[in-house]
Formats: C-alpha cells, structure tokens, sequence
C-alpha cells in the first residue's frame, strides 16, 4: 500500500455508494476507492482471482472486506466487513493497527485528504428558470459562485452590518454558559452539527472550545458543516483544517464538509450521529442565517433528526415586544444605511449577474445597483413560500429587482428578523425546550443565542 493518499480516500459514510460497487464496481474502481491508488496488499488481490474479469458479488464483496479487516489490525477479530462498511473515514482510520497507522503518517505526513459530500439539485435543474417560475431567488444558491462569496464577505467588511461582529460577541457568553459547560464537562457531545459554512472564525472557536476542554483531550468527536455553497464550505474547511493540523488532533476529530440543502437534514441521519450511541449532537445555527430561510421548514428538519437531550443553538436578532418600533429603524439602517447601501446591492445582485449579462443589461455597477429596490415589511406571510415565514411580528427586508426579466422583477434575498416569543414558541411546539438565553449588551443588545434542549420526540 505505497499510493501517497491510501486509505484516507475512504468514502466517508457513504454506505450507498459502497453498495453501488458491490453491485456493480470494477476491480480497479472498488480497489481505487478503499486505498486511493492500485498498489495493494497480494494476498487481497489473491481474491480477485475468483472473480475474473466479473464485478464482484455482494457476497464475494464481503469477503473482500473480512480480508481487509485481517490486514489492516490482526489483533481484532471481531472486526466485521459490516463494521467497516458502516464507518466513516475517521472510525476507519482508528479501526486499524498502531502500526499501520504509523506507516499512513510516514507516507502521508501531517496532512489528510478530507472528503466533501456532495447531495444537491442543482445540477438537476435549471435554477435560473426555477427562480424566474417562483419569483424568487432560492437562498441555497445565493453563493453559488465566487462573486457572489466576496459580495457576502464585502457586506461583512462594511462596517454597517453589525451582526456578525454582535454574534461572535454573544458566541462567546454562550461557550462559558452553563449548559455548553455542563455538556463538556460530561462529555455529553458527540457531534456538532454547522448549518451554514459563512464564518468560520465562529466555527474554530466552536471548536476550538472543545479542544481546550480537559474532558476532550482524548475523546473523538464529529464535527460536520454543511453549506449548500462549495465555496463557503471550501473556505470554511480551509480553516478548520489548518485548527487541526496545529493541534495535531486530525486522528481523533471526524470533520466531514457536506455541500448539501441542510433543509433536508433527515437524508444525512447517518452521517451526523455520534460515534457513540449516548453522546448528543449539538446543532448551531448562527448569524442572520435563519432569517434567509423558511423558519419552519428549518425547526422541523431539526427536531426530526434530534433526540431526547440534544441540543440545538439558534442565534440571531431576536426583539422583545414592547421594543418593535425602536429596533425597526435599527434594521431599516443595517440594510439601507449610508454605509451599507451599496454593499447590500450588490450582494442581492450577486446570484443574478449571470441573467442580467444574459439580457444585455448594462455592466456598469453603479447602474445594477440601481435595479434593485428594498421593502422593509411587518408581516412576512405573504411571500413566497421560499422566503416568508407564518410567525406573528416578523419584519422583512425584501429586495427586488426594479426590472423584469421575462416578465418577472425577482425577488433577490428577503432578511427576517423574529420576535423572540414567536421563535421560542415555534420550537416548543416541536419538542424543544428553551433552556438558556444570552443575549448582547449596548449596540448588541438584539443579538440573541437561544439554547434549546430536545425534549420529546
């Protein structure tokens, strides 16, 4: 086994593809996939002698794994080809010998291939007539290529858009909570579960407090990130990785990027539980991220894939009742202030360039930023089932094309923000139970961590 990659080109669990080779794989691509190259141990290619030039049977296939599983630790007999079908990259890895995983760090160095898993439509629809037959931008492309991933880091750069900044503030009352201290301290976390690859220093620190926990020194754990945009996810990965390489922990933290709709959470079941059946998984979904989304198709993707104990972190800009009026000029001036006019055009505009270039419309940046309008609403029911949210109190900022095309003035990006009765009504209704709140102080005052604990199924 001398390929440079070898076997860390394990697809992480990614059971339905394994089975797709079992059925159907060629020697070379079943061989390419478990070690990443075409020198592998003789006495495994020995069983290929049976098979000739047929793709193996299911049966032979699992013989094929109860080979491997002799080879990679000896000194585990009960070692299954289920179990190594079943695993992911990092319970492969931890599967084997010391021995053998000595020789992977000589071959390999410090550095690991990590595996981005992909599930989206995109490549199955034309997204451009979709958005134009519904009226609006779908948010899970609005990154969907690198203009429009600097448009997002321009608005965070602006100075204007406070959330980000109050955010990370309120993140870091959160990590020294309670309850995150509590889940530590027991050892409670099994998976942590980004939904939303858009600031990844918020991620690292995530991170970064359970490296730093002395009930973690030793303990693996998931860490998984999905982002419906390669790009976001890329950049957010980058980081993470270079976190781990400096603490040289790769070994024991699974970091699994998947580029997929997180709106569909059930799909990747599998791949968020813990390595261990009573540890909980911690989901989080930070920034303004919730308000982009339809709030209660996110609660129920959520409550559908927790359990009794789980946590799920929800953070944002979330008003008490009796202050509506005052933070209402507040939002008006995060997204059409003097100082954020300009960024926040051209961030709508970023998802559209490609449809405005389309219809021969001018390129000029002053002139696209004048194609835009932005609506602030107090009741966002009756947008498009994309973008609005039934929740009573909901403020918009809807941005819109003032042109059409074919007929029809897109809906760019509508950005809600909640009444935080609503948002914590919403999730008990869905098993959950509000169990912790930090929240701002001064400018920061609106930004909001609220902790829930799954309670019900």
């Amino acid at each position: 086994m001398k390929d440079k990659r070898g076997v860390v080109h394990w697809l992480v669990g990614k059971k339905r593809d394994l089975e797709r080779l079992a059925n159907g794989g060629t020697k070379q691509h079943v061989i390419a996939t478990i070690w990443g190259g075409k020198n592998y141990p003789k006495h495994i290619d020995n069983m290929w002698h049976k098979f000739g030039n047929h793709p193996p049977t299911d049966e032979h296939f699992l013989q094929l794994f109860e080979k491997i599983a002799r080879f990679i630790n000896p000194k585990r007999p009960e070692l299954t080809a289920s179990d190594m079908i079943h695993c992911t990259q990092q319970e492969f890895r931890r599967m084997m010998s010391a021995e053998n995983r000595a020789m992977i760090r000589r071959i390999e160095g410090t550095k690991e291939h990590i595996q981005f898993l992909v599930d989206l439509d995109a490549h199955r629809l034309d997204v451009h007539k979709d958005w134009l037959d519904k009226g609006v931008v779908d948010q899970r492309y609005m990154y969907s290529d690198r203009y429009a991933v600097e448009g997002w880091k321009n608005v965070v750069d602006s100075g204007g858009y406070h959330q980000f900044k109050h955010c990370r503030q309120v993140l870091d009352e959160f990590l020294a909570g309670d309850i995150w201290t509590e889940a530590l301290e027991k050892q409670e976390i099994g998976s942590v579960v980004i939904l939303g690859a858009g600031a990844w220093q918020k991620d690292v620190e995530i991170l970064n407090s359970i490296l730093d926990h002395e009930a973690y020194k030793t303990t693996p754990f998931k860490f998984i990130v999905f982002d419906s945009s390669f790009y976001m996810l890329a950049d957010t990965i980058t980081a993470i990785e270079r976190v781990l390489d400096t603490r040289r922990v790769r070994d024991r933290i699974d970091l699994i990027p998947c580029c997929a709709d997180f709106m569909r959470l059930a799909a990747w079941q599998d791949i968020i539980e813990p390595l261990e059946e009573e540890k909980r998984i911690a989901v989080f979904i930070l920034g303004g991220t919730i308000g982009n989304l339809d709030d209660a198709v996110l609660f129920h993707a959520v409550s559908n894939t927790t359990k009794e104990g789980d946590l799920f972190v929800v953070s944002g800009e979330f008003v008490p009742e009796t202050e509506v009026d005052v933070f209402r000029k507040l939002f008006e001036n995060e997204y059409d202030g003097d100082s954020t006019r300009d960024s926040t055009r051209n961030f709508a505009l970023g998802p559209v360039h490609h449809l405005l270039d389309e219809k021969r419309h001018s390129r000029e940046p002053d002139v696209r930023r004048g194609y835009v309008e932005v609506k602030f609403l107090d009741d966002a029911s009756h947008l498009p089932a994309r973008a609005r949210s039934l929740l009573p109190g909901t403020l918009a900022a809807v941005f819109r094309l003032k042109i059409a095309i074919e007929g029809v003035k897109l809906i760019l990006i509508v950005a809600k923000r909640y009444l935080e009765k609503a948002i914590v009504a919403s999730a008990t209704s869905l098993g959950f139970e509000c169990v912790e709140t930090h929240h701002g102080r001064g400018k920061a005052r609106y930004h909001r961590y609220l902790v829930f604990r799954k309670t019900a199924g």
